[in-house]
């Protein structure tokens, strides 16, 4: 079977989804819906879809739709979708925190396609067959889809409950967003001093490549771990930030708390 798709989104996900779900055999992604139809009209003729001005307007020969939407739009979007299409029809989402709940009970198959990613349009080198993919779905049949999908876009899928997909997505806020962060400080810190942020790469290299050989806790180093308290005060003199001290203090806190046990 062939089904027809419509993807409701143009953003970043939209963006790098829609180019890999369009060589799919079993998918024909025929609509491209946005809140901006320019927006539309620019990634439907990236993957020689139709823009659609509207979500009122999307037709009714759809098969199966994606909603590539902020996360707080997604039981608006599909609330709108129900009085459009049939309950049959496959409504699919991305979010890592929204649940099945997020739908609209009128649909009965609905399901969650999560990749553990993030995404931008300027991003050229993603290789989403090595992404892991996270699936949930409302049924037997709807799951069974999504597999198929999923494993024509990715080698590595995996079949999740709700929780699971929750901490999933806390624990990749936990090590890519937080740790971001830290580097966005870093960098402020050594551009005040006049140093370059590219001095510390080969360190963070270093970091990511132990983790994929060794547990997390088998690599930890520096100062908190040793409970170091003369150059851990050093550091605490040298930050100027009453914030960034707590932030000190707490995850040297923890280092050494979480080594303990």
């Amino acid at each position: 079977m062939t089904y027809s798709v419509a993807i409701i989104g143009a953003g970043n996900l939209a963006f790098h989804m829609s180019q890999v779900l369009s060589i799919i055999p079993f998918l024909e992604i025929k609509y491209i819906i946005s809140r901006e139809y320019k927006d539309a009209l620019a990634l439907a003729n990236l993957i020689s879809a139709e823009a659609i001005d509207g979500l009122e307007n999307i037709p009714s020969d759809v098969d199966m739709v994606f909603i590539w939407t902020n996360d707080d739009q997604i039981f608006e979007v599909s609330t709108t979708l129900a009085k459009k299409l049939p309950s049959e029809t496959l409504i699919f989402h991305s979010s890592g925190l929204k649940t099945l709940k997020n739908f609209d009970p009128f649909f009965l198959n609905t399901g969650i396609l999560w990749p553990i990613q993030s995404f931008s349009k300027s991003d050229t080198n993603i290789k989403i067959k090595k992404i892991p993919f996270c699936i949930i779905g409302s049924n037997t049949s709807t799951l069974s889809v999504l597999q198929n999908i999923a494993n024509g876009i990715s080698s590595d899928v995996k079949v999740v409950n709700e929780h699971q997909k929750s901490i999933l997505h806390l624990t990749a806020v936990l090590s890519n967003n937080f740790t971001n962060h830290l580097f966005h400080i870093s960098k402020l810190l050594l551009e005040e001093n006049d140093l370059d942020f590219n001095l510390l790469l080969p360190i963070i290299e270093q970091t990511i490549a132990k983790i994929k050989l060794l547990d997390p806790s088998q690599t930890q180093t520096g100062p908190a771990i040793r409970n170091d308290k003369k150059t851990m005060k050093q550091h605490l003199d040298l930050i100027q930030s009453n914030d960034l001290q707590k932030i000190y203090k707490l995850l040297s806190k923890s280092i050494l708390k979480l080594n303990k046990q």
